[in-house]
């Protein structure tokens, strides 16, 4: 995946994971961009794991097709990642950060 969407460079930039969707696997890349404001990737695997919303990304730039999540990391503190979802139902990480204001509304209220 990482070579047919050009998304690893320089090689080895990504690391994949085995995540379980409802007992249906699927593989998460975490790409370098996705670590560009220091969210660390075990805080990412654990809001992935943990997804409060998601939903397609109406920030996303033009002709991409981008999802937006949110979940916690591993302290509870609520994380917003974009996605890109592949053909075969595997998602690339391409961006993690603490959740902004903006999304304050979509975080589920207790």
């Amino acid at each position: 995946m990482d070579v047919a969407l050009g998304l690893c460079a320089p090689r080895g930039a990504c690391r994949a994971e085995q995540v379980s969707r409802y007992d249906i696997w699927v593989t998460v890349w975490i790409i370098g961009s996705a670590r560009r404001h220091g969210v660390p990737d075990d805080d990412i695997r654990h809001a992935m794991d943990h997804l409060a919303f998601m939903d397609n990304d109406a920030d996303a730039e033009a002709g991409i097709d981008a999802v937006l999540a949110l979940g916690p990391d591993r302290a509870g503190l609520p994380l917003e990642l974009a996605l890109v979802v592949g053909d075969d139902g595997n998602v690339v990480v391409v961006h993690a950060m603490r959740m902004r204001a903006k999304y304050a509304p979509l975080w589920p209220q207790e």
